[in-house]
Parts: C-alpha cells; structure tokens; sequence
C-alpha cells in the first residue's frame, strides 16, 4: 500500500509507509477562531492506541474536499505529545466526532458525507440520535418495546397532561441533548398540584396550567419529550443507572463494559456533570440481569445499523426497576470518554481492530 506521507513524519510515529494499514480520518469540527472543536483526550487515545496497529489517525473537518490524493490534517505524536498539521492521505474509513447536532445539519456536512459515499468511504456513525426518533425506531422491535419507558413528543397540553395523569411522574428530556442538560422530574399530586424538579431546583405549580404556561417555550424551543418515570432500584438508598458501551465485532454487537452512575447530589438526573457520581459496577453486579442486557445491546445494535447504516459504537443509558427489569433511558451515537479505565482500553482496541476491518471489507 503506498500513500504520499512524508517518511519524516512516520518516522516520528514510530512507524514506515509500507506496513500501514489504514487511515483513519476523526472528523471534528473548526470553531470561529480556527481551533478545532471536539474530545481532544479521545482523539490522542485513539492515536495511541491505533499505533500498534499499524494504522494513523488524523483530524479533519468537514470542509474538506475529498477529491485529491491529499489533505490537510492534524495528527498528534504520542512520543512527543505534540499536535501538528500536516499533508495526509485522504482517509479509508471517516470517525464521525463532530460535536454538535446543529454542525451535521449545515450544508458542508451534508456535502461531505456524499463525497465520501460517492469514494466508497466508509463513513463510521453518519449522525447524532436524537431521543424521539430513537424511541420510534426501537418500539417497532417486538422484542425491544417492552424495554422502553412509554415516550411521546411534546405538543399539545391536554395531551401531555393527560400522559402526566397516567403515569404520575414523568421526565421531560430534550431530544437533542445530553448529559442531563434540560431535564426535569414532573409529578402530579392528588390536589392537582405539580412539582417540577430541575437539577438545581424544585418549583410547585398550582395546576398544569400554570406548569404549562411556565414552560411551553422552553418545551417548543428545545424539541421535549416526556418519558414515564421509572421507580427505580436503589443501591445504599439512592438511585443508579448503567452506561453500557455496545461496539461490532465482525460478527454482531458486544457488550463492552458496563459503567455505573449514581445519583448524589439530586435525585433528578445520575450524569457526573450535574451532580451524579461514578461506583464500581462490581457493588451492583448482584443486581444486574447481565444476560438480558448482552441481547438487548445487540438488538438494539442490529436496529441502528439496519436504519442508519454503519453505526458500530454507541452507548445506552438503562435504569433498573424494582425487579431488576432494564428500560433504555437514551441511545447515544457518540459515547463520551469512559472514565472506568478498563471499559476505554476494550473500547479503544476494538475501534482500531473495526476501522481496519472497515477499509479491508469496504
């Protein structure tokens, strides 16, 4: 395999032009100031880890094109830990990392991701999921339906007020946020009375009405849905939710590693961000039906690919009720850093072992 890369540079990596075995293009984003936007630890751990591999990663961005042998790229040196740009190859397999749900809908990202469909570049997790469409996509699998909170949109008041009537507490989630941003705990009391729990704050409204008239334009503005709340399983009185990081093998979807976030400060929401906290999953494996959430990752997996093509890494955030059932609380396309060590090695492994079965199977 020959490519246009300076020997000097490979040199650096510790590596020589003909035992590469692929390119891997991350693609991120550049801000107004011309930095480059996106998990910058993921991006230098890749690198390291696609190394032994044999195989180089690089930056790039969407405004790219993709019509030359070459193409400006930036590419971190472990063994310097240093970033610089570069003249690269055009990539054998695309990472889509672009941090921003609104940067995929502009034109460049559009126009990008034709090229690389057009060069037979096989473009890894094409978008972000966001929270309402997955939960059509996933209620149409018999097999998955029952593991999935009931969910509908936000539209119209008496709609949602009868959904709040129905199952008493609810969830209020922006479609196309993470990390807890936005969401809320609704319940309705037996005086018609509604408390409205943030993760910094508990409001008491009078009636639905008045709830509705406070937030409609938060709801309209940021795309809600509302989600039956689950009573939750606890552990040592407080709640815990699992992360599980799903990734192709070559031959069907693993189960990677399971994190464990618990809730500390508020009661709202397990992210670390907003107050959550990490414990070892070893103090609720008595608790976790592992079976049962091994063939719902690869489920869910088989789901996602088959809708949206190459989608072979994502994460799913699951509570557990009472009896230990698993419901899907969200599908991420783009899992963050894990920060249990063991979880990011397996992942970073078999990300590098796919990105070259990728380009070999293309």
């Amino acid at each position: 395999m020959k490519y246009t890369i300076e020997t000097a540079l490979l040199e650096r990596l510790g590596l020589n032009k003909n035992e590469i075995k692929v390119f891997v293009g991350i693609l991120a984003w550049k801000g107004r100031t011309g930095n480059i936007v996106g998990n910058k630890k993921l991006f230098e751990d890749l690198q390291r880890n696609l190394l032994p591999f044999k195989g180089v990663s690089y930056i790039m961005t969407p405004n790219q094109a993709l019509d030359g042998k070459e193409i400006e790229g930036y590419l971190y040196v472990p063994k310097e830990n240093v970033w610089i740009q570069a003249a690269v190859p055009i990539p054998n397999v695309i990472y889509n990392r672009v941090p921003y749900y609104q940067h995929e809908k502009s034109e460049e990202f559009e126009q990008f991701k034709k090229d690389a469909a057009q060069k037979g570049i096989p473009f890894f997790n094409s978008s972000f999921l966001d929270k309402w469409s997955t939960y059509q996509l996933l209620s149409q699998h018999a097999k998955i339906e029952k593991f999935l909170p009931e969910t509908i949109e936000v539209k119209d008041e008496e709609i949602c007020f009868q959904f709040l009537k129905r199952h008493l507490c609810i969830y209020a989630k922006p479609k196309l946020r993470s990390k807890g941003f936005g969401v809320m705990r609704i319940r309705l009391k037996q005086d018609g009375k509604v408390y409205c729990e943030t993760t910094s704050t508990t409001i008491l409204f009078a009636n639905f009405t008045r709830f509705w008239e406070r937030f409609f334009t938060t709801f309209e503005k940021n795309q809600y849905i509302l989600q039956q709340a689950i009573e939750p399983k606890t552990f040592k009185g407080r709640r815990f939710d699992l992360r599980i990081l799903g990734q192709f093998t070559g031959s069907g979807f693993n189960m990677t590693g399971i994190g464990v976030r618990q809730s500390f400060h508020q009661e709202v929401t397990t992210h670390i961000p907003r107050g959550g906290r990490i414990i070892p999953f070893s103090r609720v494996t008595h608790l976790t039906p592992i079976e049962e959430l091994e063939k719902l990752t690869q489920m869910v997996g088989e789901e996602l690919n088959k809708a949206y093509g190459v989608f072979y890494e994502f994460s799913i955030d699951i509570g557990l009720n009472d009896s230990s059932h698993p419901y899907i609380f969200e599908v991420n396309a783009k899992p963050m850093t894990f920060d249990e060590d063991e979880i990011e090695s397996k992942r970073m492994k078999q990300l590098c072992s796919l990105f070259i079965r990728l380009y070999e199977g293309k």
